[in-house]
């Protein structure tokens, strides 16, 4: 039993860690009433390239953080 017990917490602890990331960078973007919207996609241009890393980390609200929370932590 102790076994599976161990086995559940290190499988959850990666996407838990990623979560949190995630959560405390849009609490940085609220608190400090910062717009990361230049971090995003931008199709045909150059500096939208860097995008495709860091969209995945960046929310427009808390709705869709925590409905991609949810997602990330049973995926």
């Amino acid at each position: 039993m102790q076994f599976e017990t161990k086995r559940i917490v290190y499988a959850a602890f990666f996407p838990v860690l990623f979560i949190l990331l995630l959560w405390i960078i849009m609490g940085i973007e609220w608190s400090f009433d910062f717009d990361w919207y230049r971090l995003g996609v931008f199709p045909r241009r150059k500096d939208g390239l860097l995008g495709i890393i860091t969209s995945p980390l960046i929310h427009s609200n808390f709705k869709q953080l925590f409905s991609q929370s949810i997602s990330v932590f049973v995926l």
